[in-house]
């Protein structure tokens, strides 16, 4: 019966150590996957932060472009605008006057219409530039 008793203390002490060893087991890979989440979510979070700072810079290209082709338009603008005031002084000295030439008048229809068609040229460039942003 003593020898019973033995094996059984002995079973229980064995059952004893295993039941702590997979304790021990479970606390470590608790704070592995612990340890792993922490090192998973910094290493997003660093990804992101690069990332935000490469659509930064980016972004912040684009807009100096995009400023860039804005003073491109504008001063395109602002030399038909210069152009047109010369047909603007051309048209008040003939009503002034009240001389018409016919060839005269000619050149300035052309010339406008040369104008506006540059211009609309303009306005379809700026529409498929605002494409790509819209």
């Amino acid at each position: 019966m003593k020898d019973h008793h033995d094996e059984l203390q002995l079973s229980i002490a064995q059952v004893s150590n295993r039941y702590n060893e997979l304790k021990q087991l479970i606390d470590t890979k608790i704070i592995l996957i612990t340890k792993e989440t922490v090192a998973s979510k910094r290493e997003l979070s660093e990804w992101y932060t690069t990332l935000i700072d490469s659509l930064t810079v980016e972004k912040e290209s684009i807009d100096l472009n995009i400023e860039k082709e804005e003073q491109k338009a504008k001063k395109f603008v602002y030399e038909i605008e210069s152009e047109m005031q010369t047909f603007q002084d051309d048209i008040q000295t003939f009503t002034k006057n009240n001389t018409f030439r016919s060839e005269n008048l000619t050149k300035i229809f052309e010339k406008l219409d040369e104008l506006i068609q540059r211009l609309d040229s303009l306005s379809s460039r700026q529409e498929k530039w605002m494409f790509l942003f819209s």
